[in-house]
């Protein structure tokens, strides 16, 4: 008897399975951290040249004498110093991947309105400077000319992101 009761215990004894169950999320992390490889990117290193090729700009109108005074100087401060700021706003938000951690804003397509509309002012700028005044205006309207053709790279750098990123 005591062999059938072992058997019939035995049989009813059911084995765990061990089974791993792993679940995968398509969700990024947004942690705000520094990350310097942006910095040598394409995008970084246009930034910090329009960061550049603008505060130079800036410099030579302003140290100008009394032409500084001049509506064509300030407007063409107003779109260096602008520019200045605004490019070093942007290179924040990407160096500390601001960007992924807010979803709300559209940063690309920001970014290409702005670089779009900033291709249009040094354009302005550097037309007014050429040829006139003296010898600061000729060459802050070529340092015009040099940070508008950076605007154009990354407007054109951008419009592929967003073109790429559409499809």
């Amino acid at each position: 008897m005591e062999t059938e009761t072992a058997t019939t215990t035995a049989s009813t004894t059911t084995i765990p399975i061990h089974t791993t169950h792993t679940t995968t999320s398509k969700s990024q992390i947004t942690q705000i951290r520094l990350e310097t490889s942006y910095a040598y990117s394409l995008g970084g290193l246009l930034k910090m040249t329009q960061i550049l090729l603008n505060l130079v700009g800036l410099i030579l109108i302003q140290s100008s004498g009394d032409h500084a005074r001049l509506s064509r100087a300030i407007f063409y401060s107003f779109v260096a110093a602008t520019g200045i700021c605004v490019s070093c706003l942007l290179l924040l938000v990407y160096l500390f991947r601001i960007h992924i951690a807010t979803r709300l804003i559209p940063w690309f397509k920001t970014e290409l309105v702005y670089c779009i509309l900033w291709i249009m002012f040094e354009l302005i700028a550097g037309l007014l400077h050429i040829g006139v005044v003296n010898g600061y205006f000729d060459t802050a309207g070529y340092f015009a000319f040099a940070a508008m053709g950076t605007y154009a790279l990354e407007a054109f750098y951008k419009l592929c992101s967003v073109t790429i990123r559409s499809v």
